[in-house]
Order: structure tokens, then C-alpha cells, then sequence
């Protein structure tokens, strides 16, 4: 039987969940740094990148390119909170996941296809909206 794996990726992981959790940087432009006093970008929201500042720019680089760059430490704690609602929820989906990165896994979706959803962008919906359920409609 031929497998069919569903890869999950959240976008700009780490900033997206800070904004999810602050209503106020939804929309604007995010740069997550490691630590505070830190000069590299971790992550920036999708956002940031329409200006050209992405993962592993400089943290003045990136305000020359975007004065409104929001820059803030990463909150790791945050991320792996809700990196174990994912992956409950992908449990809930299918039995097997692998898990690839904090925000990334490949769900064995064999089974579901074969049983429970045969359209696999119907799947892919649901899984949005259990995501969406779980973590907030912003991730």
C-alpha cells in the first residue's frame, strides 16, 4: 500500500505565536530575536519579510528596511507550550506523525484518506480548523 504523508509547516513560527498572543503586533511587522540585546533575527512574521527582513538578518538591518519593526525576545517556553498542542492535535488526526521541527511534522494520513477523509485538502481543513481551535485564529 502506497503511504500518503500530509507535511505540516506553521508559518513564521515563532513570531506568528507572539502574535496570536498580542492582538496589538497582528498585522505588524515582527522580528524575534533570541535573547533581549541580541543582534540576529531568529524569526521574522510574514510581515517583515514583504520588506526584505527575514530569518538571520541583522536586527539594525532589518529596522533600516522597516522603521516599524517590532523586534522582541523569543519566548521559548511559549513555543514549546504550543508545540505539544500540535502534536496533540495531529495524534488526534492520525497515529502516526513524525515530527520534523518545533513547527513542522509529516502526518500519516493513509488510513484517514482511506477511511474517514477521502478528499486529503478536506483533511487539511480540518486540521487548520482544529489549529485554529486550539491556538487561535492568527496561527
Amino acid at each position: 500500500m502506497t503511504k500518503t504523508f500530509l507535511h505540516v509547516d506553521i508559518n513564521s513560527y515563532f513570531a506568528t505565536i507572539l502574535q496570536q498572543e498580542n492582538p496589538l503586533l497582528r498585522g505588524k511587522p515582527v522580528g524575534v530575536v533570541k535573547d533581549a540585546g541580541r543582534t540576529v533575527l531568529i524569526a521574522t512574521s510574514k510581515e517583515a519579510k514583504q520588506y526584505g527582513v527575514g530569518t538571520g538578518s541583522y536586527v539594525a538591518d532589518g529596522q533600516k528596511r522597516c522603521p516599524t519593526l517590532a523586534v522582541l525576545p523569543a519566548e521559548f517556553d511559549r513555543y514549546l507550550a504550543a508545540t505539544k498542542q500540535l502534536y496533540q492535535i495531529f495524534n488526534q488526526v492520525a497515529p502516526t506523525v513524525q515530527i520534523y521541527s518545533l513547527d513542522e511534522a509529516f502526518i500519516d494520513i493513509s488510513d484517514c484518506r482511506r477511511y474517514l477523509y477521502p478528499d486529503t485538502e478536506q483533511l487539511a481543513r480540518h486540521i487548520k480548523q482544529l489549529i485554529r481551535t486550539s491556538l487561535g485564529d492568527w496561527v
